[in-house]
């Protein structure tokens, strides 16, 4: 139990900073945290006194926010890492910080590969593996494939209607959820 609740917090953790990174990222955008936001409006100010005063006293105020963790900032390849490790897991739509257009985020995951450390069989003998990552997978399907071993190289793609297909050792591709 307390394994699990310290892997939401964890999870948590990184979907914070993700939300944080995208709002960053979209500078203009309505949904910017409120440190960030108040910074980037000094720049409107026209007399230069009024606006380098301006930047130090929002400057201060987000350094604190930092501090505080109340903001967390994040660069481009840390919000990719968070998306790999958070990949197979639901979370929240992030399409509110691209700006109002539609369509895919160019930073978008849409596979990972990774080796097998572990491997099991569950009650109704569909597979339950586990990559050196962390991450753990379980088959869904009943399809059959020869068994994992350790060590062996994984892909895992999004595929129809939320799903995701494994494949194991370049073996036909299995259906899988995430359990952790």
């Amino acid at each position: 139990m307390a394994a699990r609740i310290g892997a939401r917090m964890k999870i948590n953790a990184w979907v914070a900073a993700i939300l944080t990174m995208a709002a960053a990222g979209s500078a203009g955008a309505q949904d910017l945290p409120a440190g960030v936001d108040e910074l980037l409006r000094c720049r409107e100010v026209t007399d230069d006194a009024e606006r380098l005063r301006c930047f130090e006293e929002k400057s201060d105020a987000l350094a604190g926010a930092l501090e505080r963790r109340e903001v967390v900032a994040a660069d481009r390849q840390e919000v990719q890492e968070a998306k790999r490790q958070l990949f197979g897991f639901s979370l929240p739509d992030l399409n509110m910080f691209d700006g109002g257009e539609a369509g895919e985020d160019e930073d978008d995951v849409d596979s990972v590969e990774g080796t097998v450390a572990s491997v099991s069989q569950d009650a109704n003998s569909r597979w339950v593996l586990t990559l050196e990552s962390g991450q753990v997978w379980r088959q869904s399907d009943s399809r059959a494939i020869v068994r994992p071993r350790p060590g062996q190289p994984v892909t895992i793609r999004r595929a129809s209607m939320g799903s995701f297909m494994m494949r194991v050792n370049n073996q036909p591709g299995i259906r899988v959820q995430r359990s952790r």
